[in-house]
């Protein structure tokens, strides 16, 4: 089981990584950015993005239009995400999603200690975000992809359902 983040492990991490995340990281998450945004733009509407960084996916939107695992506690934070989603909206997410089982499962495991102290959490189970979807009736999976390379990240959408009888307006957040 990982250990749960505080704030101020978050905070200093980010202090960490900031200054050359975008050339460290840029080229490795630039197709998981273009998925995020472009399946952000085909729901169309407002777009709110979370976790925004350093911008680097906000050139990618249309105009006039210009991350989950890190938060302490990111069940959470898609209960705020969702709380401020239209009905009949979008959760847009790249995450890392740890593997089921096999090798890259135990791979995952033995790095895990190097990756918390980087700040990072490599063991993020599917099975967080399948509770979260049980727990919040009014959210359910759309689409779950891997995103290259290793398929380590995934794109994830979850829309917030129509109320029996309301009007249905489409936006999208993103967490790129």
């Amino acid at each position: 089981m990982a250990r749960q983040f505080s704030r101020s492990s978050v905070i200093k991490t980010y202090a960490r990584w900031a200054p050359v995340y975008d050339m460290v990281f840029g080229s490795v998450f630039e197709n998981a950015r273009r998925m995020a945004v472009a399946a952000s733009e085909r729901v169309g509407g407002r777009i709110l993005e979370v976790g925004v960084g350093t911008g680097i996916s906000l050139p990618y939107y249309s105009p006039p239009r210009r991350v989950v695992n890190t938060v302490p506690n990111p069940e959470k934070a898609l209960d705020e995400f969702m709380r401020v989603l239209r009905a009949g909206g979008e959760l847009v997410i790249i995450n890392r999603v740890g593997a089921d089982a096999g090798s890259r499962r135990a791979l995952e495991h033995a790095l895990q200690p190097i990756a918390q102290r980087l700040g990072w959490r490599s063991d993020f189970p599917w099975e967080r975000f399948e509770r979260w979807t049980a727990r919040t009736p009014h959210a359910h999976l759309i689409e779950r992809r891997p995103v290259p390379p290793l398929g380590h990240f995934a794109l994830i959408r979850f829309g917030k359902r129509v109320p029996t009888g309301g009007a249905r307006r489409r936006q999208a957040v993103d967490l790129a």
